[in-house]
């Protein structure tokens, strides 16, 4: 489950706070590294994409759906 992750010379931290999901069908998986990037998954963590970078230090990370 790492497909779109980077694969080398990544030094990434990722925190446990920093992970969220969403009520979607597929679910969407979502997390922040120490590295200031954030990371998405909208097929339950099959394949990932970096939606963000070069953020401030992340601890948490928040999904909010549309209505």
């Amino acid at each position: 489950m790492r497909a779109g992750l980077p694969q080398e010379g990544c030094f990434c931290t990722v925190l446990r706070q920093a992970m969220a999901g969403d009520a979607r069908d597929p679910a969407g998986i979502y997390f922040g590294t120490n590295g200031s990037s954030v990371f998405a998954s909208l097929d339950d963590g099959e394949n990932w994409q970096e939606i963000a970078r070069h953020l401030p230090t992340m601890l948490a990370v928040e999904v909010l759906d549309g209505v």
